[in-house]
């Protein structure tokens, strides 16, 4: 089975945003959903979320999350 996985450290990291609490200033997005998504233990996301952190960080779509094999 397929998983998605988030790559939020990547781009925080790439784009020196050195916390979540700077992120969700930044962007308005709860501290919680950022945790979660951070740590991969998200299971649902909102498309205005994805949308707003795409547009944030300058990225598309694929460069955000990953399909990847799972468990």
């Amino acid at each position: 089975m397929k998983k998605v996985t988030f790559k939020l450290n990547e781009l925080m990291g790439k784009h020196r945003v050195r916390s979540i609490r700077k992120l969700s200033e930044d962007t308005g997005i709860n501290r919680y959903t950022l945790s979660k998504m951070y740590d991969n233990e998200l299971t649902r996301m909102d498309a205005a979320t994805l949308s707003t952190l795409c547009n944030y960080f300058g990225c598309e779509l694929h460069e955000l999350i990953d399909l990847t094999d799972g468990e």
